[in-house]
């Protein structure tokens, strides 16, 4: 058995996910971390972290896709360029 997965998905049920309602707006994606455990730690509990992120980004949804392992970014076009950049160095450099 891969304890890894296992873990993840003890780490899941830990958290309780918003129904996926994304805005009508511009997207743009950034790839996740491919660890599930650090995912998880980065979003926060009940999506606390992700939620302050969205705030200073300036944008109006933010979603982990898990099947995808990405990160949907949802919100106006002028601020997108910038913020797929900031969270991809979020992700990169999380500890």
């Amino acid at each position: 058995m891969n304890t890894t997965a296992a873990t993840a998905t003890d780490c899941s049920k830990q958290f309780t996910m918003a129904p996926y309602n994304p805005p009508i707006t511009f997207y743009s994606q950034v790839a996740a971390m491919s660890n599930k455990q650090d995912m998880f730690r980065f979003i926060g509990k009940d999506g606390s972290n992700l939620k302050k992120v969205t705030d200073i980004l300036g944008l109006e949804y933010i979603w982990w896709n898990m099947e995808k392992n990405v990160v949907e970014l949802w919100g106006p076009h002028n601020k997108l360029t910038r913020a797929k950049n900031i969270m991809q160095n979020y992700l990169t450099n999380f500890k």
